[in-house]
C-alpha cells in the first residue's frame, strides 16, 4: 500500500515539475535556436528522455526563421571588450609600429658609405716572466707589445651610431692549422650623443661635452693617432711558454654598435656601399728570447759605459 502511494506522488511531482518547466524550457530554445535540432530531428525513436517529452512541437518553417532572427541579432549587436583586451589590442598595434619604424631606420644605414683604413705598426717587444695579472697563481711568459696607430674610422659615425668599438689583437699560427688571437689593447668612442653611457670621470665629460658643443655626429672622433702606445693587456700562453713565437701580427678591428641595428664587425669583402677596412694589418714579427737578469745586467753595464764615455 505504502509502495503505490509512493510512485502517485512521485508521478504527481513530475506532473507538477514538467508543467512549471515546459514554459521555461519554451523560452530558453527560442533564445537559442541551435539545441532544437539536436532533440526534434533525432532520428532515434527509442530515446525517451524527459527533456525529450518536454520539448515543444515546433515546425522546420518555425525553427528556420527563429534561427535567422537569432543569427541577425547576434551580428547586428555589437561586441563589448573588457579593459584587458583593449589594452592588449592597442599594446600589439603598438609593438608592430615600432618594429617597422625601426626596421626602416635600421636600413638607413645601408645607404651610408663606409671606407674605413688604417696603419698599425708594431714598436717594442718584450718578454718577461713573471705574473702577467694579479690574480695569477703562478708565473708565467708573457709578452708586452708596444704599438703605433693611426687609423680614419670617421666614414662609421652616421646619426644611428652609438659608439664604436676598437681593439687591436696578436695573432699568430697554432698547431693543427689552427690560429691564436689574443686582445692588446681596446677603447670606446662614443658619438656625443651617448656620451653619458662613457664611464668617465665629471671633468673628462664636461671637456668632452665642450669640444662636441652643438654637434649630434662627430666623425673627428674617428680618427685615431697613437704613437709608442702602452698595451692594456698582455699576451699569454696556456702552456706557460710565448717566447720566440713566430709570424705575430696585429691587426686593427671595429664593431659598429647602432642606436637600432645590427652589430656590425669587419667585413670580409665590400657590401654595397660598406667597403672592408683598408691596411689595418701589420708585417709578421717574431716574439724576442724571454728577458733573464743577465740581460738586464748587460744592459745596465752597457749604460754605465755610455754615460762614462759621456763623462
Amino acid at each position: 500500500m505504502s509502495v503505490t502511494a509512493g510512485s502517485h506522488a512521485s508521478r504527481a511531482a513530475v506532473k507538477l515539475m514538467t508543467r512549471a518547466t515546459r514554459a521555461n524550457l519554451q523560452h530558453a530554445l527560442a533564445r537559442s535556436a541551435v539545441a532544437l535540432p539536436i532533440y526534434h530531428q533525432s532520428s532515434n525513436a527509442n530515446v525517451r528522455s524527459p527533456i525529450r517529452r518536454l520539448l515543444p512541437k515546433i515546425d522546420s518553417h518555425t525553427l528556420l526563421q527563429r534561427s535567422q532572427d537569432v543569427a541577425a541579432s547576434r551580428t547586428s549587436s555589437p561586441v563589448m571588450y573588457n579593459s584587458f583586451n583593449r589594452i592588449q589590442n592597442v599594446f600589439g598595434f603598438f609593438t608592430t609600429v615600432a618594429c617597422v619604424f625601426g626596421a626602416f631606420i635600421a636600413a638607413t644605414d645601408l645607404f651610408s658609405p663606409r671606407d674605413p683604413s688604417g696603419v698599425i705598426t708594431p714598436q717594442n717587444i718584450q718578454v718577461v716572466k713573471g705574473r702577467p695579472h694579479y690574480y695569477s697563481s703562478k708565473k708565467e711568459e708573457y709578452a708586452i707589445i708596444r704599438f703605433s696607430l693611426d687609423a680614419d674610422l670617421s666614414s662609421l659615425f652616421t646619426w644611428n651610431t652609438k659608439n664604436l668599438f676598437v681593439y687591436v689583437t696578436a695573432d699568430w699560427p697554432g698547431p693543427d692549422n689552427t690560429t691564436n688571437s689574443a686582445v692588446i689593447w681596446d677603447s670606446i668612442i662614443t658619438n656625443p650623443s651617448a656620451d653619458h653611457l662613457l664611464n668617465v670621470g665629471p671633468h673628462t665629460l664636461k671637456k668632452m661635452r665642450k669640444l662636441s658643443a652643438g654637434k649630434s655626429i662627430d666623425p673627428s672622433r674617428g680618427k685615431l693617432k697613437l704613437k709608442n702606445q702602452k698595451p692594456k693587456y698582455q699576451i699569454t700562453h696556456p702552456s706557460g711558454k710565448i717566447a720566440e713565437t713566430a709570424d705575430v701580427t696585429l691587426k686593427l678591428h671595429y664593431n659598429v654598435q647602432p642606436w637600432v641595428g645590427l652589430l656590425t664587425w669587419n667585413l670580409p669583402k665590400d657590401l654595397f656601399l660598406w667597403k672592408t677596412l683598408g691596411g689595418g694589418e701589420s708585417d709578421k714579427i717574431a716574439l724576442p728570447a724571454l728577458k733573464t737578469k743577465d740581460s738586464k745586467d748587460s744592459k745596465s753595464n752597457s749604460k754605465s759605459k755610455a754615460k762614462k764615455a759621456r763623462a
